[in-house]
């Protein structure tokens, strides 16, 4: 805009409105990305357990004993929300955590829950429930952890305000990473 003196530049009106633009523009926008962000957290999180579950499964077949992926589910525990690798100790007859990883956690506001679910993932339970622990025998098998018979109905369910994912581990120990959409589970 040119002025009477010569000089070039923006009014207050001018600036203003821009500014109120913008302002519409990112309250529209940061709703969107934190969408966004909570369902690639969900999604990473998901992986994140499939890739510890395989982890389990090789190192209860190198170690010839039984594994287990350990979730920490207590309400209100200073470790809600955590999982961990733990290995069979023959000595101690009981599991010890397995020295090559910590305590890695979910993302802020993923939880081990079922979410809105209302079906379990194809081929996995028959109905829909936590599985809990997963354990592996000595070839890489799930098992029942108490009668460590093979059983295929260990499922991982994470949820967020976003969605669900389910991590299942088929009888062969086969693991698949499944997303709860639309009232029907689609692989990953």
């Amino acid at each position: 805009m040119t002025r009477g003196n010569g000089g070039r530049g923006f009014t207050l009106i001018e600036m203003a409105a821009v500014i109120a633009i913008l302002i519409v523009i990112l309250t529209m926008a940061i709703p969107l990305f934190t969408n966004v962000l909570r369902s690639y957290q969900l999604s990473g999180d998901a992986r994140s357990i499939a890739g510890e579950l395989s982890l389990a499964s090789l190192r209860a077949a190198n170690g010839f004993t039984r594994s287990r992926l350990h979730l920490n589910t207590t309400a209100g525990g200073a470790f809600n929300g955590t999982y961990q690798i733990q290995l069979w100790n023959k000595t101690t007859s009981q599991y010890a955590v397995d020295g090559t990883g910590g305590l890695p956690p979910l993302s802020q506001g993923v939880t081990f829950s079922l979410g809105q679910v209302q079906s379990a993932p194809p081929n996995t339970q028959t109905t829909v429930a936590e599985t809990g622990d997963i354990v592996f025998n000595s070839r890489g098998i799930p098992v029942d952890p108490t009668t460590f018979a093979p059983i295929a109905t260990d499922v991982i369910y994470i949820s967020n305000r976003v969605g669900t994912y389910a991590i299942s581990v088929s009888p062969t120990g086969q693991i698949n990473t499944w997303q709860y959409s639309s009232g029907a589970w689609v692989q990953h």
